[in-house]
């Protein structure tokens, strides 16, 4: 019997292991509330992020077909078009002083070019109570105006050859060009 007495754990033994269970489950509790809030608030960063992209391209192809030529006609068309997918321009004209949200901005790279940038503070829902606020999400989009081809156009595009040393002519077509689209040249 009292070589059974030795081997118990006093008293004051198990009263010092009780808390244990309590620090780790508090601990492991905390990281595992931190991990499922980035996976929320990372989901809704990137639900965001594709939609201020889609709204981006859309406002650059809405404005584009104003170039070359007409830069006040394609922005106005890209902001509204902007506006229509809900990102509606909190700036002044074509800057965002301050740091509105959204802001829509354009600007014109090349003649027939348009490029259309959207920024939005996404709110966070999790991470905001371990001290992770609000961040700014920013997509670019640039479209450009090409002119349309006619079908047999002359010149130095492709879809069409001339060739002025066919026949000897200038300026008549061959019958079997030798470069261009279906000429096998």
């Amino acid at each position: 019997m009292r070589g059974d007495m030795q081997n118990r754990p006093t008293r004051a033994a198990r009263r010092s292991h009780k808390g244990q269970v309590m620090v780790i489950f508090g601990l492991m509790a905390i990281v595992l509330f931190v991990i499922a809030g980035l996976a929320v608030d990372a989901g809704m960063s990137y639900l965001s992020s594709d939609r201020v992209e889609r709204a981006a391209a859309a406002a650059a192809l809405a404005g584009v077909a104003y170039l070359p030529g007409d830069y006040t006609s394609a922005q106005n068309a890209a902001l509204v078009e902007a506006g229509r997918n809900g990102f509606t321009n909190a700036g002044s004209g074509n800057a965002c002083a301050g740091n509105p949200s959204p802001c829509v901005t354009t600007s014109q790279p090349a003649t027939n070019q348009l490029q259309v940038t959207v920024s939005v503070s996404v709110n966070t829902t999790f991470l905001r109570l371990v001290g992770f606020g609000t961040h700014t999400v920013t997509r670019s989009a640039t479209a450009e105006y090409l002119p349309p081809i006619q079908l047999g156009q002359p010149g130095s595009q492709q879809g069409s050859d001339m060739n002025t040393s066919c026949d000897g002519v200038g300026g008549t077509y061959c019958s079997n060009p030798t470069s261009g689209l279906g000429s096998g040249g």
